[in-house]
């Protein structure tokens, strides 16, 4: 693990922010001056034991903060061909694998929510176990990995699927938003011209602005104590006009 402590304490100021914690909040806390704790968050070094104390005051462990602030790059992941054809099959399964390991909702939450038996849930997790998705341990106790930044991938047959169903769902409850005036609405549609070289501008800047927002999501995830929202993102582009060949026949 190879950090350099700028990241950490980047990170320290990012999840301070989330908590809204203000300096003068902290130097309480930590039975410090207001000017000491502003001088921590830029010095060039600092006690592991004082580390400690900033995790403590900010209710998340040192080893989280140490595996956040390195986890920066996305992973690409995607399903095993006999995950794929398994979870085509079987979308119930599919679905309680969403809520519990990408959505990480409470198991308890996911069995009250979806009105699941007890030999639902059984059969759920050790199918999820045996793909070696989590670990499941005797009374149906489970360890899901931690989180970690990811962008899903792949071409299967069931990728396809989740992509277009989801995907026009979500367009579909976006424009009707964007109908009803909603202020919530991000639904937009846009036709540019552009160079080659200003297009391939567009798709690495829409790329890092995704590649920011999932790391975030991560950092939140693993350690904010606040409400998180819910959110779905679709981007698409592509070259060409909306009218086809034949729109003007």
């Amino acid at each position: 693990m190879n950090l350099s402590l700028p990241e950490i304490q980047s990170l320290l100021k990012r999840i301070s922010k989330a908590k809204k914690l203000t300096y003068s909040e902290l130097a309480q806390r930590l039975e410090m001056s207001e000017s000491g704790v502003k001088k921590l968050f830029s010095a060039k070094d600092i006690s592991f034991k004082r580390l400690n104390d900033i995790c403590d005051v900010l209710e998340v462990s040192l080893n989280d903060v140490l595996e956040e602030a390195s986890s920066v790059e996305i992973r690409e992941e995607r399903f095993t061909d006999e995950q794929e054809k398994y979870f085509l099959k079987n979308m119930d399964c599919f679905h309680f694998f969403w809520k519990l390991v990408v959505e990480r909702v409470n198991l308890e939450t996911i069995k009250k929510d979806y009105s699941l038996t007890a030999r639902q849930v059984s059969r759920y997790l050790t199918k999820l176990d045996q793909f070696n998705i989590i670990e499941l341990h005797p009374g149906n106790r489970i360890k899901i990995p931690r989180r970690q930044s990811k962008r899903w991938v792949g071409r299967g047959p069931l990728t396809k699927k989740i992509q277009k169903e989801w995907g026009l769902k979500l367009w579909k409850e976006a424009l009707e938003e964007q109908f009803d005036e909603s202020e919530s609405s991000t639904a937009k549609i846009r036709f540019l011209k552009l160079t080659p070289s200003s297009y391939e501008d567009l798709i690495l800047a829409v790329s890092e602005l995704e590649q920011e927002f999932i790391g975030r999501s991560t950092r939140e995830l693993n350690l904010s104590k606040d409400k998180l929202l819910e959110v779905r993102l679709m981007s698409a582009t592509s070259t060409g006009s909306f009218i086809s060949s034949k729109g003007l026949s």
